[in-house]
């Protein structure tokens, strides 16, 4: 029997896209770049030097406190086999010596033991391994155009810079309780970047590239889009363990995520779409409830603002008692179908609501 492939999916793009140019997005990626180039790739070589005093740190924070049944057994040794153990721990504990690059990763993070706020900025830039470094900047340029071209360029920068030390200020102190092990704000401010985007644009699709095999068939591969409510959580489980991926530093994408949900509402309740009318053509907003959808749908759409029409439809479709039938079903439908959402076109073409 052929062993099968397991599933691997990766994100390539998401749709519709924003029209503008994503200064501050492109701007932090070449950072992040930067950051790699001249910080992060020298300590890889082989001739990287060590601090002996940050890798004796590592060391005891990498290091598992002893159990109950360690200090009890370690009491009931005679002085000389206390000894003894002891020079083989010391000597277990010398061979234990981190790499230049992971040193350079806990000597960043920020760590509640070593209160220096510097660290919450520093470890923007850094991340556990270049498999955590690559899904990062990935998700950066899917997703943070987005979010730049809908909330300004300002803003953005606030919530990328702020919600990751923020992250990591909570994430170092909540989730850490009891451990000096440092917390990379970077995983913190990715998390930000995907509860904003999940807020203002959950009903749009994430496009992936996928390959797989079953035992019973034959290889399959190709692209398909996924509804970004479905493929965020995903993507933010992904990211959450790639940010332990390294020994020695924490994630806290959890709290950027939190960070990014409430920033969506406040900037919604503070920006929002009246700050540009325009904006919200293109990139409609997925918190304003409306009394009479259809009407709303059909204002819209007599506006040309078909973006936000199929905004109102998405979030309504599934509601009992909602139809929309006629001409600005099927102006909708040819909406989709031009955005990348074949098969919302397609359910939409058939009226089905369901």
């Amino acid at each position: 029997m052929v062993p099968p492939i397991p599933p691997l999916a990766l994100p390539i793009g998401d749709s519709p896209n924003p029209r503008s140019t994503p200064v501050v997005t492109w701007a932090l990626i070449a950072l992040h770049l930067l950051v790699f180039l001249v910080a992060v790739l020298p300590t890889m070589s082989s001739g990287a030097g060590v601090d002996k005093k940050l890798a004796a740190e590592w060391r005891r924070d990498v290091t598992k406190p002893p159990s109950a049944e360690e200090v009890a057994k370690r009491e009931a040794m005679t002085a000389e086999e206390r000894e003894i153990a002891d020079q083989v721990a010391a000597l277990l504990t010398t061979r234990l010596s981190p790499e230049p690059d992971t040193l350079l990763l806990y000597g960043s993070g920020y760590r509640p033991g070593s209160p220096y706020f510097n660290k919450l900025f520093t470890s923007l830039f850094l991340h556990a391994g270049l498999l955590a470094a690559a899904f990062h900047l990935l998700l950066l340029w899917i997703l943070g155009d987005n979010v730049e071209h809908h909330i300004g360029r300002l803003p953005f920068l606030a919530l990328y810079a702020g919600g990751g030390a923020l992250g990591a200020l909570l994430g170092s102190h909540l989730s850490l309780v009891g451990s000096s092990l440092p917390v990379l704000s970077s995983t913190s401010a990715l998390g930000a970047v995907l509860g904003a985007y999940f807020m203002f644009f959950r009903y749009y699709e994430i496009q992936f590239v996928y390959l797989g095999r079953l035992a019973w068939r034959q290889p399959t591969a190709g692209t398909r889009f996924i509804p970004a409510r479905m493929a965020l959580p995903m993507l933010a489980l992904f990211a959450a363990i790639l940010g332990h991926s390294s020994t020695g530093v924490r994630g806290a994408t959890w709290a950027g995520v939190a960070i990014g949900v409430v920033s969506a509402l406040l900037l919604h309740e503070h920006f929002g779409v009246r700050a540009n009318p325009r904006r919200d053509q293109r990139y409609p907003d997925p918190l304003r409830v409306t009394t009479d959808p259809v009407q709303r749908i059909t204002d819209l759409l007599a506006q040309d603002r078909e973006g936000e029409a199929a905004q109102i439809y998405l979030e309504n479709r599934q509601r009992p008692g909602f139809v929309l039938e006629g001409p600005p079903l099927d102006r909708l439908a040819q909406y989709l179908a031009q955005h990348g959402m074949p098969a919302l076109a397609a359910a939409a073409r058939t009226n089905r609501q369901g």
